[in-house]
């Protein structure tokens, strides 16, 4: 009995301290969250009419108040409106939605104070003392909340800032692809002095020359002179200690060798500032010391595997999911048909296959794996049983050409391989179905070998294996390198083509290889072809035409060329300086070779 009354004390005690004291307590008995509160007998002395309220995060908010400031909001954000409009048009519309749920979020809330008619004034003076209006408009639609800072203290510092480090076009731009840059936090307050140290590390400790320190801030790379010095220094040092161990390696003197790290650490700054966003104990040392150990990475292969533009986004790459697993599939096509010592072949091809073309570490296996397939597809020898697919061919790409595998096989690869096959009278070898899920268009009429037309390349050479002799035929583009260089060989009687680009049946023509394709149509055939021209009808020695050989006109140097054709080396090259513009920009250059257009098939939708 004693126990209950005193409980009943107590409640009584608690009861009388929430009517005298204005204590608030919500349903969990928490001071803190949204409560219900009754005014103190003085404060409802003072007010009678506001007696019951409402605490919202520690904010008192009664029933009139509240009511008032949402009144008073709505009309200043009538008001709001209203000034922006008379400053940079009309608001109205789908793309100013940001704007209007931000304003209208701002009128319902109590703790937004800093929105006033004279703050949005000042901000749209800002902006359109420094930009242009449809610019102007495209940051406000982004980011309305940019009428909340100061111009003063944040604005004028932060654009003060990026000014520094972006030209005044590329500083636009960055600002149309990302307009938030100007609401970065502290910017103007701290960053001129990292900017400064910045700058006098890339001079003193790299050797930077000031143009060079120029350069990087006026292009993307400025995001540089943001990276804090405490984590840029480790990650150079990291470096420095790489290169020297391998400057070692090559013997040289310590003049030498210091200056051989010197040279590259500053192409690494210069060819790819981004390394320096990395972590160095999260990103990069890991993936180094991986790639080291897997490949058989010396200090200045990794140096020349770092200078690649794609090593930012191979060193953020999982070992586990990407990196190993690429590797492991890159070896089995490289060792498909090796009969070597695979310990042997996985140090010389892989790694060879990885310096030439950093990229292929980032290409998913997806993406590997239908090149291969389509590569290992071509020539393949069906019958009602089965499929013979020799893997040849994509190792023999892999180990020549890998910047083979970063192309498009839709857009590039398959019609390169198709044209040639049409060029070489080879249809027959390429696969009935391309691997993106169509066979072969039954409108398109293939040529199929015969004794009159292509049996030259039935007989001794197979498409796999003209292009496995000069892969990075593959690389070039297709409309602006092989048709044209094609058609001039066509034109000029090397080889005899259709309206079809297909081999003309009874005429006896040389086999256009890989790399004769891939010679220079400006630099090298055209001014050699209309030198002996000009040569034959400035009455010079006769049918000289006649012995330019496909090999003479298309390979060999130009002592060789000369040396063949019999002629002054001096006035060639004299010639050639002069000739090159005239027949690159000659406006007759196109309807002399009468370039035709050429649609592959898998072009076709």
């Amino acid at each position: 009995m004693m126990m209950k009354t005193k409980y009943t004390y107590c409640l009584l005690a608690f009861g009388f301290c929430c009517l005298t004291r204005g204590f608030l307590v919500d349903h969990h008995g928490s001071a803190s969250r949204h409560s219900f509160f009754i005014l103190p007998s003085r404060q409802r002395r003072d007010n009678p009419t506001t007696t019951v309220g409402l605490v919202i995060n520690n904010d008192i908010v009664t029933s009139r108040t509240t009511k008032e400031s949402i009144h008073k909001k709505l009309a200043l954000r009538r008001s709001l409106v209203e000034v922006i409009e008379k400053q940079i048009g009309s608001i109205s519309g789908g793309d100013w939605k940001r704007l209007h749920g931000y304003l209208y979020r701002w009128s319902r809330s109590e703790n937004n104070k800093t929105l006033s008619v004279k703050q949005v004034i000042r901000v749209l003076d800002f902006l359109s003392d420094n930009f242009d209006a449809s610019l102007v408009r495209h940051i406000i639609q982004s980011n309305p909340r940019i009428f909340r800072r100061s111009v003063s203290t944040q604005l004028e510092p932060t654009l003060a800032f990026l000014k520094n480090l972006y030209s005044t076009q590329l500083l636009n731009h960055a600002l149309r692809c990302k307009p938030e840059l100007l609401l970065t936090r502290g910017i103007g307050y701290t960053s001129s002095d990292d900017l400064e140290l910045m700058q006098v590390f890339l001079s003193y400790e790299l050797q930077l020359s000031q143009e060079q320190i120029q350069k990087l801030k006026n292009t993307t790379a400025s995001f540089l002179f943001q990276v804090p010095m405490h984590r840029v220094l480790p990650t150079v040092a990291y470096f420095r200690d790489l290169i020297s161990e391998g400057s070692l390696g090559q013997s040289l003197d310590h003049t030498k060798a210091e200056a051989l790290v010197q040279k590259t650490l500053k192409g690494l700054i210069l060819k790819n500032p981004y390394l320096f966003q990395l972590s160095l104990d999260a990103n990069i040392k890991p993936r180094i010391e991986y790639l080291r150990d897997r490949c058989q990475l010396g200090p200045i292969e990794v140096a020349h595997l770092l200078q690649s533009s794609s090593a930012p986004s191979i060193l953020t790459l999982s070992i586990q999911e990407n990196l190993g697993p690429t590797l492991r599939y890159l070896e089995n096509v490289l060792l498909a048909n090796e009969s070597n010592n695979k310990l042997t072949t996985n140090y010389t091809y892989l790694k060879s296959c990885i310096l030439a073309h950093p990229q292929i570490l980032g290409l998913s296996l997806k993406n590997l794996r239908a090149k291969v397939a389509y590569l290992n597809a071509i020539g393949a020898h069906q019958d009602d049983n089965q499929c013979e697919i020799s893997p040849s061919l994509s190792a023999r790409v892999l180990k020549r050409a890998p910047p083979v595998f970063s192309l498009s096989l839709e857009t590039n690869i398959i019609p390169t391989v198709e044209f040639l096959a049409r060029i070489w009278g080879a249809e027959s070898d390429l696969p009935k179905t391309d691997l993106l899920g169509r066979g072969q268009d039954p409108s398109v009429e293939y040529a199929q070998p015969s004794a009159s037309t292509s049996s030259w390349i039935r007989t001794k050479e197979s498409l796999p294996t003209l292009i496995g002799e000069y892969p990075n035929i593959l690389t070039l583009s297709l409309q602006h390198n092989i048709v044209p260089t094609v058609s001039f060989f066509n034109k000029t009687g090397y080889i005899f083509l259709n309206s079809d680009w297909r081999p003309v049946s009874g005429k006896q023509t040389r086999l256009l290889r890989g790399r004769y394709i891939a010679s220079s149509l400006h630099q090298r055939l055209l001014p050699r072809w209309h030198y002996i021209q000009e040569r034959n009808r400035g009455g010079g020695e006769k049918n000289q035409l006649d012995r330019l050989s496909l090999h003479v006109l298309a390979s060999s140097t130009d002592q060789a060329f000369c040396k063949q054709m019999r002629i002054e080396h001096e006035d060639y090259v004299r010639y050639k300086k002069d000739a090159i513009p005239r027949l690159k920009f000659n406006s007759e250059l196109e309807s002399w070779l009468g370039f035709g257009g050429y649609k592959s098939p898998a072009l076709k939708t």
